[in-house]
């Protein structure tokens, strides 16, 4: 037991909290599908993250050609040819900090499952004060939040996977920490791919989104 603590300790160590797949959903505009849906997300999570120049994500920022109201909700202006395809969401995994120890959350690296997995059945066999005490738990906690170049790869993958090539979204922070992303997936008129479209700021984020 002792040798086993030691070789997941130096491998472990020094990683800090561990990184964990976020949570996706996807919603396409028009009659509702929810096979459609459910295919675009799972694409969302198995699927490697296009290159930027295949698919731009904006945020905080709209194309020409691409107005938003009041309310939030947009629409495309006459004369342009954006097809607006749905809604992406990026939440992290709520398997945050050490109730990953309460579960086999999706760790982005095999190492983390490999190591952590049979941890989650000595916290449980110890009524969770592994977690705590164990020099081996603290790697293992989930990372608190995302990285704001991990979500603008996985809202490419939401576009990619929905047959778009762009996003327009909004993050959600507080105290500097990112906790979500929003966002509308577009097949964008060819001049705005082509450098033709100007950009602007949008008005502050809404739930429309």
């Amino acid at each position: 037991m002792k040798a086993w603590i030691l070789a997941i300790s130096s491998l472990l160590l020094g990683t800090g909290c561990a990184s964990l797949a976020p949570n996706y959903a996807y919603q396409g505009f028009g009659a509702a599908d929810p096979t459609r849906d459910r295919v675009v997300a799972e694409k969302m999570e198995t699927s490697e993250p296009p290159k930027p120049a295949d698919v731009v994500v904006l945020l905080d920022t709209v194309p020409q050609g691409l107005v938003g109201d009041a309310n939030g909700w947009f629409h495309v202006e006459e004369g342009w040819r954006h097809e607006v395809l749905g809604k992406v969401d990026v939440a992290p995994n709520h398997h945050a900090s050490f109730i990953a120890l309460l579960g086999f959350p999706d760790y982005e690296d095999t190492g983390h499952k490999a190591a952590c997995y049979p941890q989650t059945v000595l916290t449980y066999a110890t009524l969770t004060l592994w977690a705590f005490v164990s020099p081996t738990a603290y790697p293992c906690w989930g990372k608190v939040g995302l990285e704001k170049e991990d979500v603008v790869e996985d809202l490419r993958k939401a576009a990619a996977a929905a047959g778009g090539d762009l996003v327009v979204g909004s993050l959600l922070t507080f105290d500097n920490r990112i906790y979500g992303a929003h966002g509308i997936v577009l097949k964008a008129d060819p001049r705005v791919r082509s450098g033709g479209g100007a950009l602007r700021p949008t008005r502050a984020p809404t739930q429309q989104l």
